[in-house]
């Protein structure tokens, strides 16, 4: 069964640097193959555009690179993103789960300009049924 294992939101930033008005989210499902799900969240109900719903089946030694360009194409149509000159009109804020594949790409992340914020587990509270236990991973700041 496929799995969320990432998210990446898309939107404007704050001026002040905290915060952000999102537009799009983009999911990473994780199963025999991974699929980026991409949803206009629309929250503050201002577009008439449809809410569709659009899948991209990336490769897997580029799974960062292929969200980049589905966020190039579907939501920025910015030809600038390719060239790595992404206006400081847009952010992005990546939040990686426990095991994602994605978490391994996110160092060509530094190689763009755009705002950004990148979220990785510090904290991990599960319950294991194998071992019929709740396991704890990290520290809570």
């Amino acid at each position: 069964m496929a799995t969320i294992t990432a998210q990446i939101l898309v939107g404007h930033p704050n001026k002040l640097g905290n915060g952000m008005l999102p537009t799009h989210c983009l999911l990473l499902s994780q199963g025999t193959k991974p699929v980026w799900i991409l949803k206009n969240l629309d929250i503050l109900e201002s577009q008439s555009s449809t809410h569709s719903t659009i899948r991209w089946i990336p490769t897997t030694e580029n799974l960062l690179e292929d969200a980049l360009l589905l966020i190039s194409i579907n939501i920025l149509k910015d030809k600038e993103l390719i060239n790595k000159k992404l206006k400081y009109d847009y952010k992005l804020v990546i939040t990686c789960f426990t095991g994602t594949a994605l978490d391994i790409k996110l160092e060509t992340i530094k190689e763009y300009s755009m705002d950004l914020e990148v979220c990785t587990p510090s904290y991990n509270r599960y319950y294991n049924p194998w071992i019929n236990d709740t396991v704890i991973q990290g520290e809570l700041l």
